[in-house]
């Protein structure tokens, strides 16, 4: 078992680089710039309508607006609101995921320009890279956090 994954990780060592680029490449198409642009268009949305709201209860205190009117104004505001709130939030986490995998890949392309990932004698690098892996009859599949796996037949 120790030679099969040894193999894997030979494997995943020896093709480092198209590894790297093919993650990288993928990776980047979650965070173009048309998401960072959406991420503070969504900002801006926010505060416009917080403005509008403040506005509005100036109106109400002012006796501008009735009590009806205002009701209704207050929940389409809270209603646009909370989907601005909903779709920032999976921009962010899309975020968040590209900052792990950008880590996930350096870490391992600082290992492999060590030397380091093939004289992991404690499994410490393997740990911060690989989330599974998977046995089965004729090998095993090692799962990297990153999304990609590796299959490697058994080695004897």
């Amino acid at each position: 078992m120790h030679r099969t994954y040894l193999a894997a990780v030979t494997q995943l060592a020896e093709n480092a680089q198209g590894i790297i680029s093919t993650i990288s490449e993928g990776s980047e198409v979650a965070m173009q710039p048309g998401n960072k642009a959406a991420m503070e268009e969504i900002e801006q949305a926010i505060i416009n309508l917080q403005e509008e709201a403040l506005a509005l209860h100036r109106q109400k205190q002012q006796g501008l607006v009735d009590g009806d009117t205002f009701k209704q104004k207050v929940a389409d505001c809270t209603s646009r609101m909370e989907k601005l709130e909903a779709r920032q939030k999976e921009l962010q986490s899309a975020e968040m995921r590209y900052a792990e995998v950008r880590l996930w890949l350096n870490t391992f392309a600082e290992h492999v320009q060590s030397g380091d990932i093939m004289t992991d004698r404690d499994g410490s690098i393997m740990r911060t890279l690989v989330d599974r892996i998977i046995v089965n009859d004729d090998g095993i599949e090692v799962c990297f956090k990153c999304g990609m796996s590796v299959k490697q037949e058994y080695v004897k």
